[in-house]
């Protein structure tokens, strides 16, 4: 290869390097912690003290106590004092950012230790650890979600976007930056918009499609300037100097160039501003001015090299080695290129690894070491494929997502408009459904009137039911009431006429008030016992044989007779309708009054309720000798019960015997 076509690669290299300096330029932190919330104790501690590049750092070395305690101020302060470090030595400030992250985690606070994390991120991206750098920022995501604070998740996502970008994953990059300009915008996520904007005009830039990276470093540059945001307006200017730097328009370059090295100067952003220092060397070597190139590459290699910046540093050391060259410095030439060479390969700075195997492969070829100079060509060759190749690739990659874009958005549109045609469908949907529902609500009114002529006709035959059920509730109350209330009123109104017109011993006296007292109670327990059927309209078998039993005892022992009650197992089982308890119940007070009436010379009276196939039987028999009663005229005692039996759909017989008379009865169970 001749010495020409080597220089003439070197150029078309430096236009390389100087692009992929910039993409490897680390973002300048956000010193001034902008975050959503208008008011917590972590921004009220940032506002209390000046930023970090306001005072000098023996200040903050001052202030930050040897031995902090895990309070807020002391976080704050290592913070502080972590990023005035870093202005003069990135790595120094390592175990400053490691020192406030762990006084963070003792803080009950998600938005200091989102901060810290983000710090150490940016740490680790400057020194192009980007493994550390990935495994920092997830972490500050997270705290920033648990704080609910949409600027710190919009930092987190920008910072991925840059790892990516200066990985050469162009379109994760591009992902990453473009999910941030679709959140929403707020007061102070607008200026991540803006970085946003701005890391997309650079991609764009990288891949030579210029116009794109000028429309959106414009619109940037524009927000910035409305804003008043210095940081972002430095950065849109630098990146405008670069495309313009990349197309040889030196002057528009030099002017954008100088302005963002200004402002880099003024708000304490070293690293830009040596970037872009290094930009401008680069700018003076495409126009000739390689003495001055040379005398400020220098001066930029002693800056870099004092802040430790391992991105920047090797095209520092590449652009010093071919001005050497070029003014036949051989010696100093091949220093300067095996230095880059060895800090690109460190970096995996590919562009440095090419733009130093070109110098070193002409050097060697000056001194006729034609192996070393082969091996160069060769470690050239091999770099300079992969970055055409790369780049190739990344074009492809960023065509390719710009095409995905457009198809989303596409899509986006198609189903726009399908949702409006389904909204149309809806409604008329809606306006037949309307129409369907004013038909049925007339076929409701027509149901309506007939359901109410047909409802009016069924509480007619209902009340007309309810009547007869009053009549025969009312003629049963009335039977009741005469055959066993009405006959002892009847005797308690004959004792009491007796009483006040036929005079008597006193002996005889005492007795009619006994019989007509005892005749009052019966009268007060039958009237009971009336009542007490009427409202047994629930009563079940087991309550009803406990009364059954309870009167038995109260009627029979007060006569001096012994009871006998027996129920069968079979018929405590059983489970008959209310109408049979209550006629059992009503039969069974009949029994026991037919008994206390007239069996002369009782002693004991046995009840036995017992199960007969599907019928549940009682019997009531007594033990009074003599013959078996017979039925008065008048009575009515025997037939009534008959009568009820009968009404129940049962059957009622009397068993006369020498020693005794029973009632049987049995109804269906």
């Amino acid at each position: 290869m001749s010495a020409l076509a080597i220089r003439a690669l070197l150029l078309v290299l430096g236009l390389l390097a100087g692009g992929a300096g910039c993409a490897a330029t680390a973002p300048p932190a956000d010193s001034t912690r902008w975050i959503d919330a208008d008011d917590t104790p972590w921004l009220r501690e940032i506002r209390r003290l000046p930023a970090a590049h306001e005072r000098p750092l023996a200040y903050w070395q001052a202030q930050a106590p040897a031995h902090p305690r895990p309070t807020l101020p002391n976080a704050v302060l290592l913070d502080r004092l972590a990023e005035a470090t870093a202005v003069r030595d990135v790595a120094a400030a390592y175990p400053l950012h490691q020192a406030a992250l762990r006084l963070a985690r003792q803080l009950p606070y998600p938005q200091v230790r989102a901060e810290m994390l983000l710090a150490l991120a940016d740490y680790h991206t400057q020194l192009a650890h980007y493994d550390s750098a990935a495994f920092y920022l997830p972490a500050a995501e997270k705290q920033f979600r648990l704080d609910h604070n949409l600027g710190g998740v919009v930092r987190c996502l920008g910072r991925l976007g840059r790892i990516a970008e200066q990985q050469g994953r162009y379109a994760a990059s591009v992902a990453y930056h473009q999910r941030v300009l679709d959140l929403a915008t707020t007061g102070n996520t607008r200026r991540f918009h803006t970085d946003a904007q701005i890391d997309l005009g650079t991609l764009h830039a990288r891949v030579n499609d210029y116009a794109t990276a000028r429309h959106y470093l414009l619109e940037a540059r524009q927000v910035a300037a409305v804003k008043d945001y210095p940081d972002r307006m430095n950065r849109a200017l630098g990146e405008l100097g670069e495309i313009y730097r990349q197309q040889h328009q030196w002057a528009a370059a030099r002017q954008y160039l100088t302005r963002s090295v200004a402002i880099s100067r003024q708000i304490k952003e070293t690293p830009y501003a040596l970037a872009k220092q290094l930009s401008l060397a680069l700018l003076r070597e495409g126009q000739g001015q390689y003495p001055a190139a040379a005398a400020e590459g220098r001066q930029v290699l002693a800056e870099l090299q004092t802040a430790q910046l391992p991105l920047q540093v090797p095209l520092a050391q590449a652009l010093l080695a071919r001005l050497a060259l070029r003014a036949g410095q051989v010696g100093p030439a091949i220093a300067y290129g095996r230095q880059s060479l060895a800090g690109s390969r460190q970096a995996r700075l590919l562009a440095g690894v090419a733009e130093a195997s070109a110098v070193l492969a002409e050097a060697y070829d000056r001194q006729r070491a034609y192996g070393p100079a082969l091996a160069a060509l060769r470690q050239y060759n091999t770099a300079h494929d992969s970055l055409t190749g790369d780049n190739t690739h990344r074009r492809a990659a960023l065509l390719q997502y710009g095409q995905e874009r457009q198809q989303q958005v596409a899509q986006i549109r198609l189903l726009t408009q399908q949702t409006l045609v389904q909204d149309q469908r809806r409604e008329l949907e809606q306006v037949r459904a309307q129409r369907t529902l004013m038909g049925l609500g007339g076929l409701a009114l027509l149901a309506g009137g007939l359901g109410g002529g047909l409802f009016w006709r069924y509480r007619r035959r209902a009340a007309r039911r309810q009547a007869a059920q009053d009549a025969a509730l009312r003629q049963r109350l009335a039977a009741d009431l005469h055959d066993d209330v009405g006959s002892l009123l009847t005797q308690i109104s004959l004792q009491s006429d007796l009483l006040r017109e036929t005079p008597a011993p006193p002996e005889a006296t005492l007795a009619r008030l006994n019989r007509l007292s005892d005749t009052s109670r019966r009268a007060a327990r039958q009237m009971a016992d009336v009542v007490w059927g009427l409202h047994t309209s629930s009563a079940e078998l087991p309550e009803v044989l406990a009364h059954m039993r309870d009167h038995a005892h109260e009627v029979l022992t007060a006569q001096g007779l012994a009871v006998d009650f027996a129920v069968s197992e079979e018929a405590s089982v059983l489970n008959p309708g209310v109408a049979v308890c209550q006629t059992l119940y009503l039969i069974f007070k009949e029994a026991l009054h037919n008994v206390v009436k007239h069996a002369r010379g009782a002693t004991q009276v046995t009840v036995c309720v017992s199960s007969t196939g599907n019928q549940l039987c009682l019997r009531v028999r007594d033990d009074a000798p003599g013959p078996a009663p017979t039925v008065r005229p008048g009575g009515h005692g025997l037939a009534n019960m008959r009568r009820r039996a009968e009404a129940a759909g049962g059957s009622l017989h009397f068993v006369a015997e020498a020693n005794g008379f029973g009632v049987v009865v049995c109804m269906p169970a």
